[in-house]
């Protein structure tokens, strides 16, 4: 009987220890926003499309299949597939069939529809691949004069608008002084930040006290996945390929905390100041791959308390990859 008596005890304390946790803060391994990863849309060749080789004469055409792979959905006209490593005239087609694209207006367009996750089990949806064949006029039969069996090189190029966003945790404390407290969330050190499944990741946010009517914090961007470059996101173009050096490794970047006197470091130029200064946004440019950016956030008198206030951040950029594979054309003697 008393032995019972104890475990009855013992299970309503973990009850008691389970609903005083309820509000305390949670750890990164129980806070799953986004899928992750860092891969954005990926290309490949279709097999035998461009073919290995092929006889003068002979008509065929390249199929590029695009999978998206990260989170951020690419809208219709807001990606292109360029074919090039060859004289377009000597395969009887034109510069122009070999670009594909659609307008954001098409009905018809392809979006590439970025992976989600699905509510209930927290499995991977996966996105349908889309294909681009090309020439998207006629097919290619190389008309051109060879004196024995020559290779000629296949580049598939993919430029795309792209946006990663991440959400992190910001301490607000009722003493923004007070580093030692841990009661509900900690001030100072690393705080738990999710960023969604892209090419370029936002990491490393952290936290620490600005004064006793401030905290600071920062984050740092980073180009995370190999094989492809980034450049500025132009609101008034569609995604276009082959940037300016000025225009590579930028990105318009946006902080959002909800919290009034939000100040950031770190951009090189913005839109004109905003009434709302719960948020910044701003070009920054990568240096070596990444670029750390400082902000301020004051808090008036009346929002201090024990709370954890959850910052977006978003960066919006173009994004360029390629892939390769070389075509033996034959001359039949």
């Amino acid at each position: 009987m008393m032995k019972a008596y104890i475990v009855a005890l013992a299970l309503v304390g973990l009850l008691v220890l389970s609903g005083c946790s309820d509000g305390g803060d949670e750890t990164a391994s129980n806070w799953d926003t986004f899928i992750g990863g860092t891969q954005g849309v990926s290309l490949r060749f279709e097999t035998e499309a461009p073919p290995t080789e092929v006889n003068v004469g002979d008509q065929f055409n390249a199929v590029v299949i695009l999978e998206n792979q990260g989170e951020y959905t690419v809208p219709a006209g807001e990606y292109k597939v360029r074919l090039k490593g060859f004289s377009p005239a000597e395969f009887s087609t034109t510069s122009d069939a070999l670009e594909w694209t659609t307008a954001e207006s098409d009905a018809d367009g392809e979006v590439l529809q970025g992976s989600e996750m699905n509510p209930d089990t927290g499995e991977t949806i996966e996105p349908y691949p889309v294909y681009v064949t090309l020439p998207h006029d006629g097919m290619l039969v190389y008309t051109g004069s060879i004196a024995g069996n020559t290779p000629f090189p296949f580049l598939a190029e993919l430029c795309y608008r792209y946006e990663t966003t991440a959400n992190a945790k910001l301490c607000i404390k009722d003493d923004l002084t007070k580093a030692s407290d841990t009661k509900v969330c900690t001030i100072s050190g690393a705080q738990d930040i999710t960023s969604s499944g892209a090419p370029v990741q936002i990491t490393a946010f952290k936290e620490f006290s600005g004064g006793k009517d401030a905290v600071r914090f920062s984050f740092t961007i980073i180009a995370a996945s190999t094989g492809g470059e980034v450049s500025i996101k132009d609101e008034d173009t569609p995604a276009s390929c082959g940037k300016s050096r000025n225009d590579q490794d930028k990105l318009f970047v946006t902080v959002e905390t909800g919290i009034p006197g939000l100040q950031c470091n770190g951009f090189i130029s913005g839109p004109e100041d905003s009434d709302d200064d719960s948020f910044e946004e701003g070009y920054i440019k990568l240096s070596g791959g990444s670029r750390q950016v400082t902000c301020t956030q004051n808090v008036d008198e009346d929002l201090k308390g024990d709370y954890v206030k959850i910052v977006t951040i978003t960066a919006a950029y173009d994004y360029e990859q390629s892939v390769s594979s070389n075509v033996l054309v034959k001359q039949i003697s």
